[in-house]
């Protein structure tokens, strides 16, 4: 399929020609044809139709499956651009970050603790993971990060360190079928569990909540410990 069929065949179905960034936009839009299954054999009439089915030119649709097309070119050999920052490894195609997948806890942990100690910041008596936290665990999905001191019940300060997070569709997928055997093992029906399960879930998909990953502890004061944790903050922003 060439680019200039593809140009032709959308611009007799659409009343303004296409402009420089969405002609620009058809390499993206070919490179998902070429490697996407559901894509490979579509023909160039049908594939502007797809563009332009509400009148109009629009890659929306087509570019959801960007990622998976991304991933079976890179199983076939094509150089994907890999890139990373401090949580997570992604790759990049066409100016579209797709493939995200988190480092784990552990690996920003060692990063973390290693800038703190190059910049004296690292606190006086203990940085660790959270307890019970185990280093291969994902870094938590989340959009911001919560850093703060708080003075300890006996003695010391502490620094608590983690993500708030919001449950997404694939958290809502795996904890389901756990939801409905709590249910059913209470005495429900398999229709009233998975009603009830539905209702819990719906209300906590909305809930934020703080997943803690790091905890340090020390005894050089409260100005000291927070001079840590809005330099954490800074890193993980």
């Amino acid at each position: 399929m060439e680019k200039n069929q593809l140009i032709a065949a959308i611009n007799k179905r659409v009343s303004s020609k296409l402009s420089d960034h969405e002609i620009a936009s058809l390499d993206m839009v070919l490179f998902i044809a070429l490697y996407h299954p559901d894509l490979k054999d579509i023909s160039v009439q049908d594939l502007a139709v797809r563009l332009t089915e509400h009148g109009y030119y629009s890659n929306c649709d087509i570019r959801q499956k960007l990622p998976f097309a991304v991933a079976k070119a890179k199983e076939q050999g094509v150089t994907i651009e890999d890139a990373e920052d401090l949580t997570t490894r992604y790759q990049v195609a066409f100016g579209y970050v797709v493939n995200e997948a988190p480092k784990t806890i552990g690996e920003v942990f060692r990063v973390v603790h290693a800038k703190l100690e190059e910049l004296d910041l690292l606190p006086d008596e203990d940085f660790s993971l959270w307890p019970l936290i185990n280093e291969n665990d994902p870094w938590p999905w989340g959009r911001w990060v919560a850093s703060f001191a708080v003075t300890g019940s006996s003695e010391g300060h502490y620094l608590h360190v983690g993500v708030v997070v919001q449950h997404d569709e694939r958290w809502l997928k795996e904890t389901r079928p756990r939801y409905v055997a709590a249910f059913k093992d209470s005495g429900a029906d398999e229709f009233s569990a998975k009603q009830c399960a539905n209702a819990v879930l719906e209300r906590e998909r909305h809930e934020q909540v703080l997943a803690p990953v790091f905890i340090g502890k020390s005894f050089a004061g409260m100005d000291a410990l927070y001079k840590t944790a809005a330099e954490i903050a800074r890193m993980l922003a």
